[in-house]
């Protein structure tokens, strides 16, 4: 069984490419994985923060926040932290976005990742992205801001297009 309780607000002005406002979306699950006495339960925790703020008429800085916080003595594998690729839950639905990881890798307990991207508009439909974004990982919360945890550095580069199907990009 599992219960959870989940809030998100969006203010942005557009979904796909925003030039203002903000989203936050956070989450805490509780897991009872069985019925008999031997099993423990399990919490996950999560907060997703992201932001638009327009700097001229062409160029907007993106700043997220992204937490993820397992609780509790078992740890089970589909539950865990996992974070790489450009966009949240691409491969799996915990995953949280770190470029410079391609493919979604495995973490500790505690997770936390900063990012902050500046995009700017050329011509009509057409984007470029700089990306910077800094992990801090450990196995319980107070790992995150001493020297148990461990903190991982990423930036890229991203071109984006939006097309009346939607959008295409490609990030390195």
């Amino acid at each position: 069984l599992s219960y959870f309780i989940n809030t998100r607000m969006d203010s942005r002005d557009k979904k796909l490419f925003p030039a203002r406002g903000m989203a936050f979306d956070a989450e805490v699950a509780f897991f009872q994985p069985g019925f008999n006495k031997g099993n423990s339960y399990f919490t996950n925790l999560k907060l997703n923060l992201t932001g638009a703020i327009p700097l001229t008429g062409r160029l907007t800085m993106l700043p997220c926040l992204y937490y993820r916080s397992m609780i509790g003595d078992e740890k089970y594998l589909p539950y865990m932290n996992y974070a790489g690729g450009s966009e949240p839950g691409r491969y799996i639905s915990q995953q949280i976005p770190f470029i410079g990881i391609n493919y979604a890798d495995m973490f500790e307990s505690n997770m936390i990742v900063g990012r902050v991207d500046l995009r700017g508009r050329i011509g009509k439909n057409h984007y470029l992205y700089g990306i910077v974004n800094y992990m801090r990982n450990g196995e319980s919360f107070d790992y995150l801001f001493n020297n148990h945890g461990h903190g991982y550095w990423g930036a890229g580069i991203k071109y984006a297009y939006q097309t009346p199907l939607g959008p295409i990009s490609a990030n390195c």
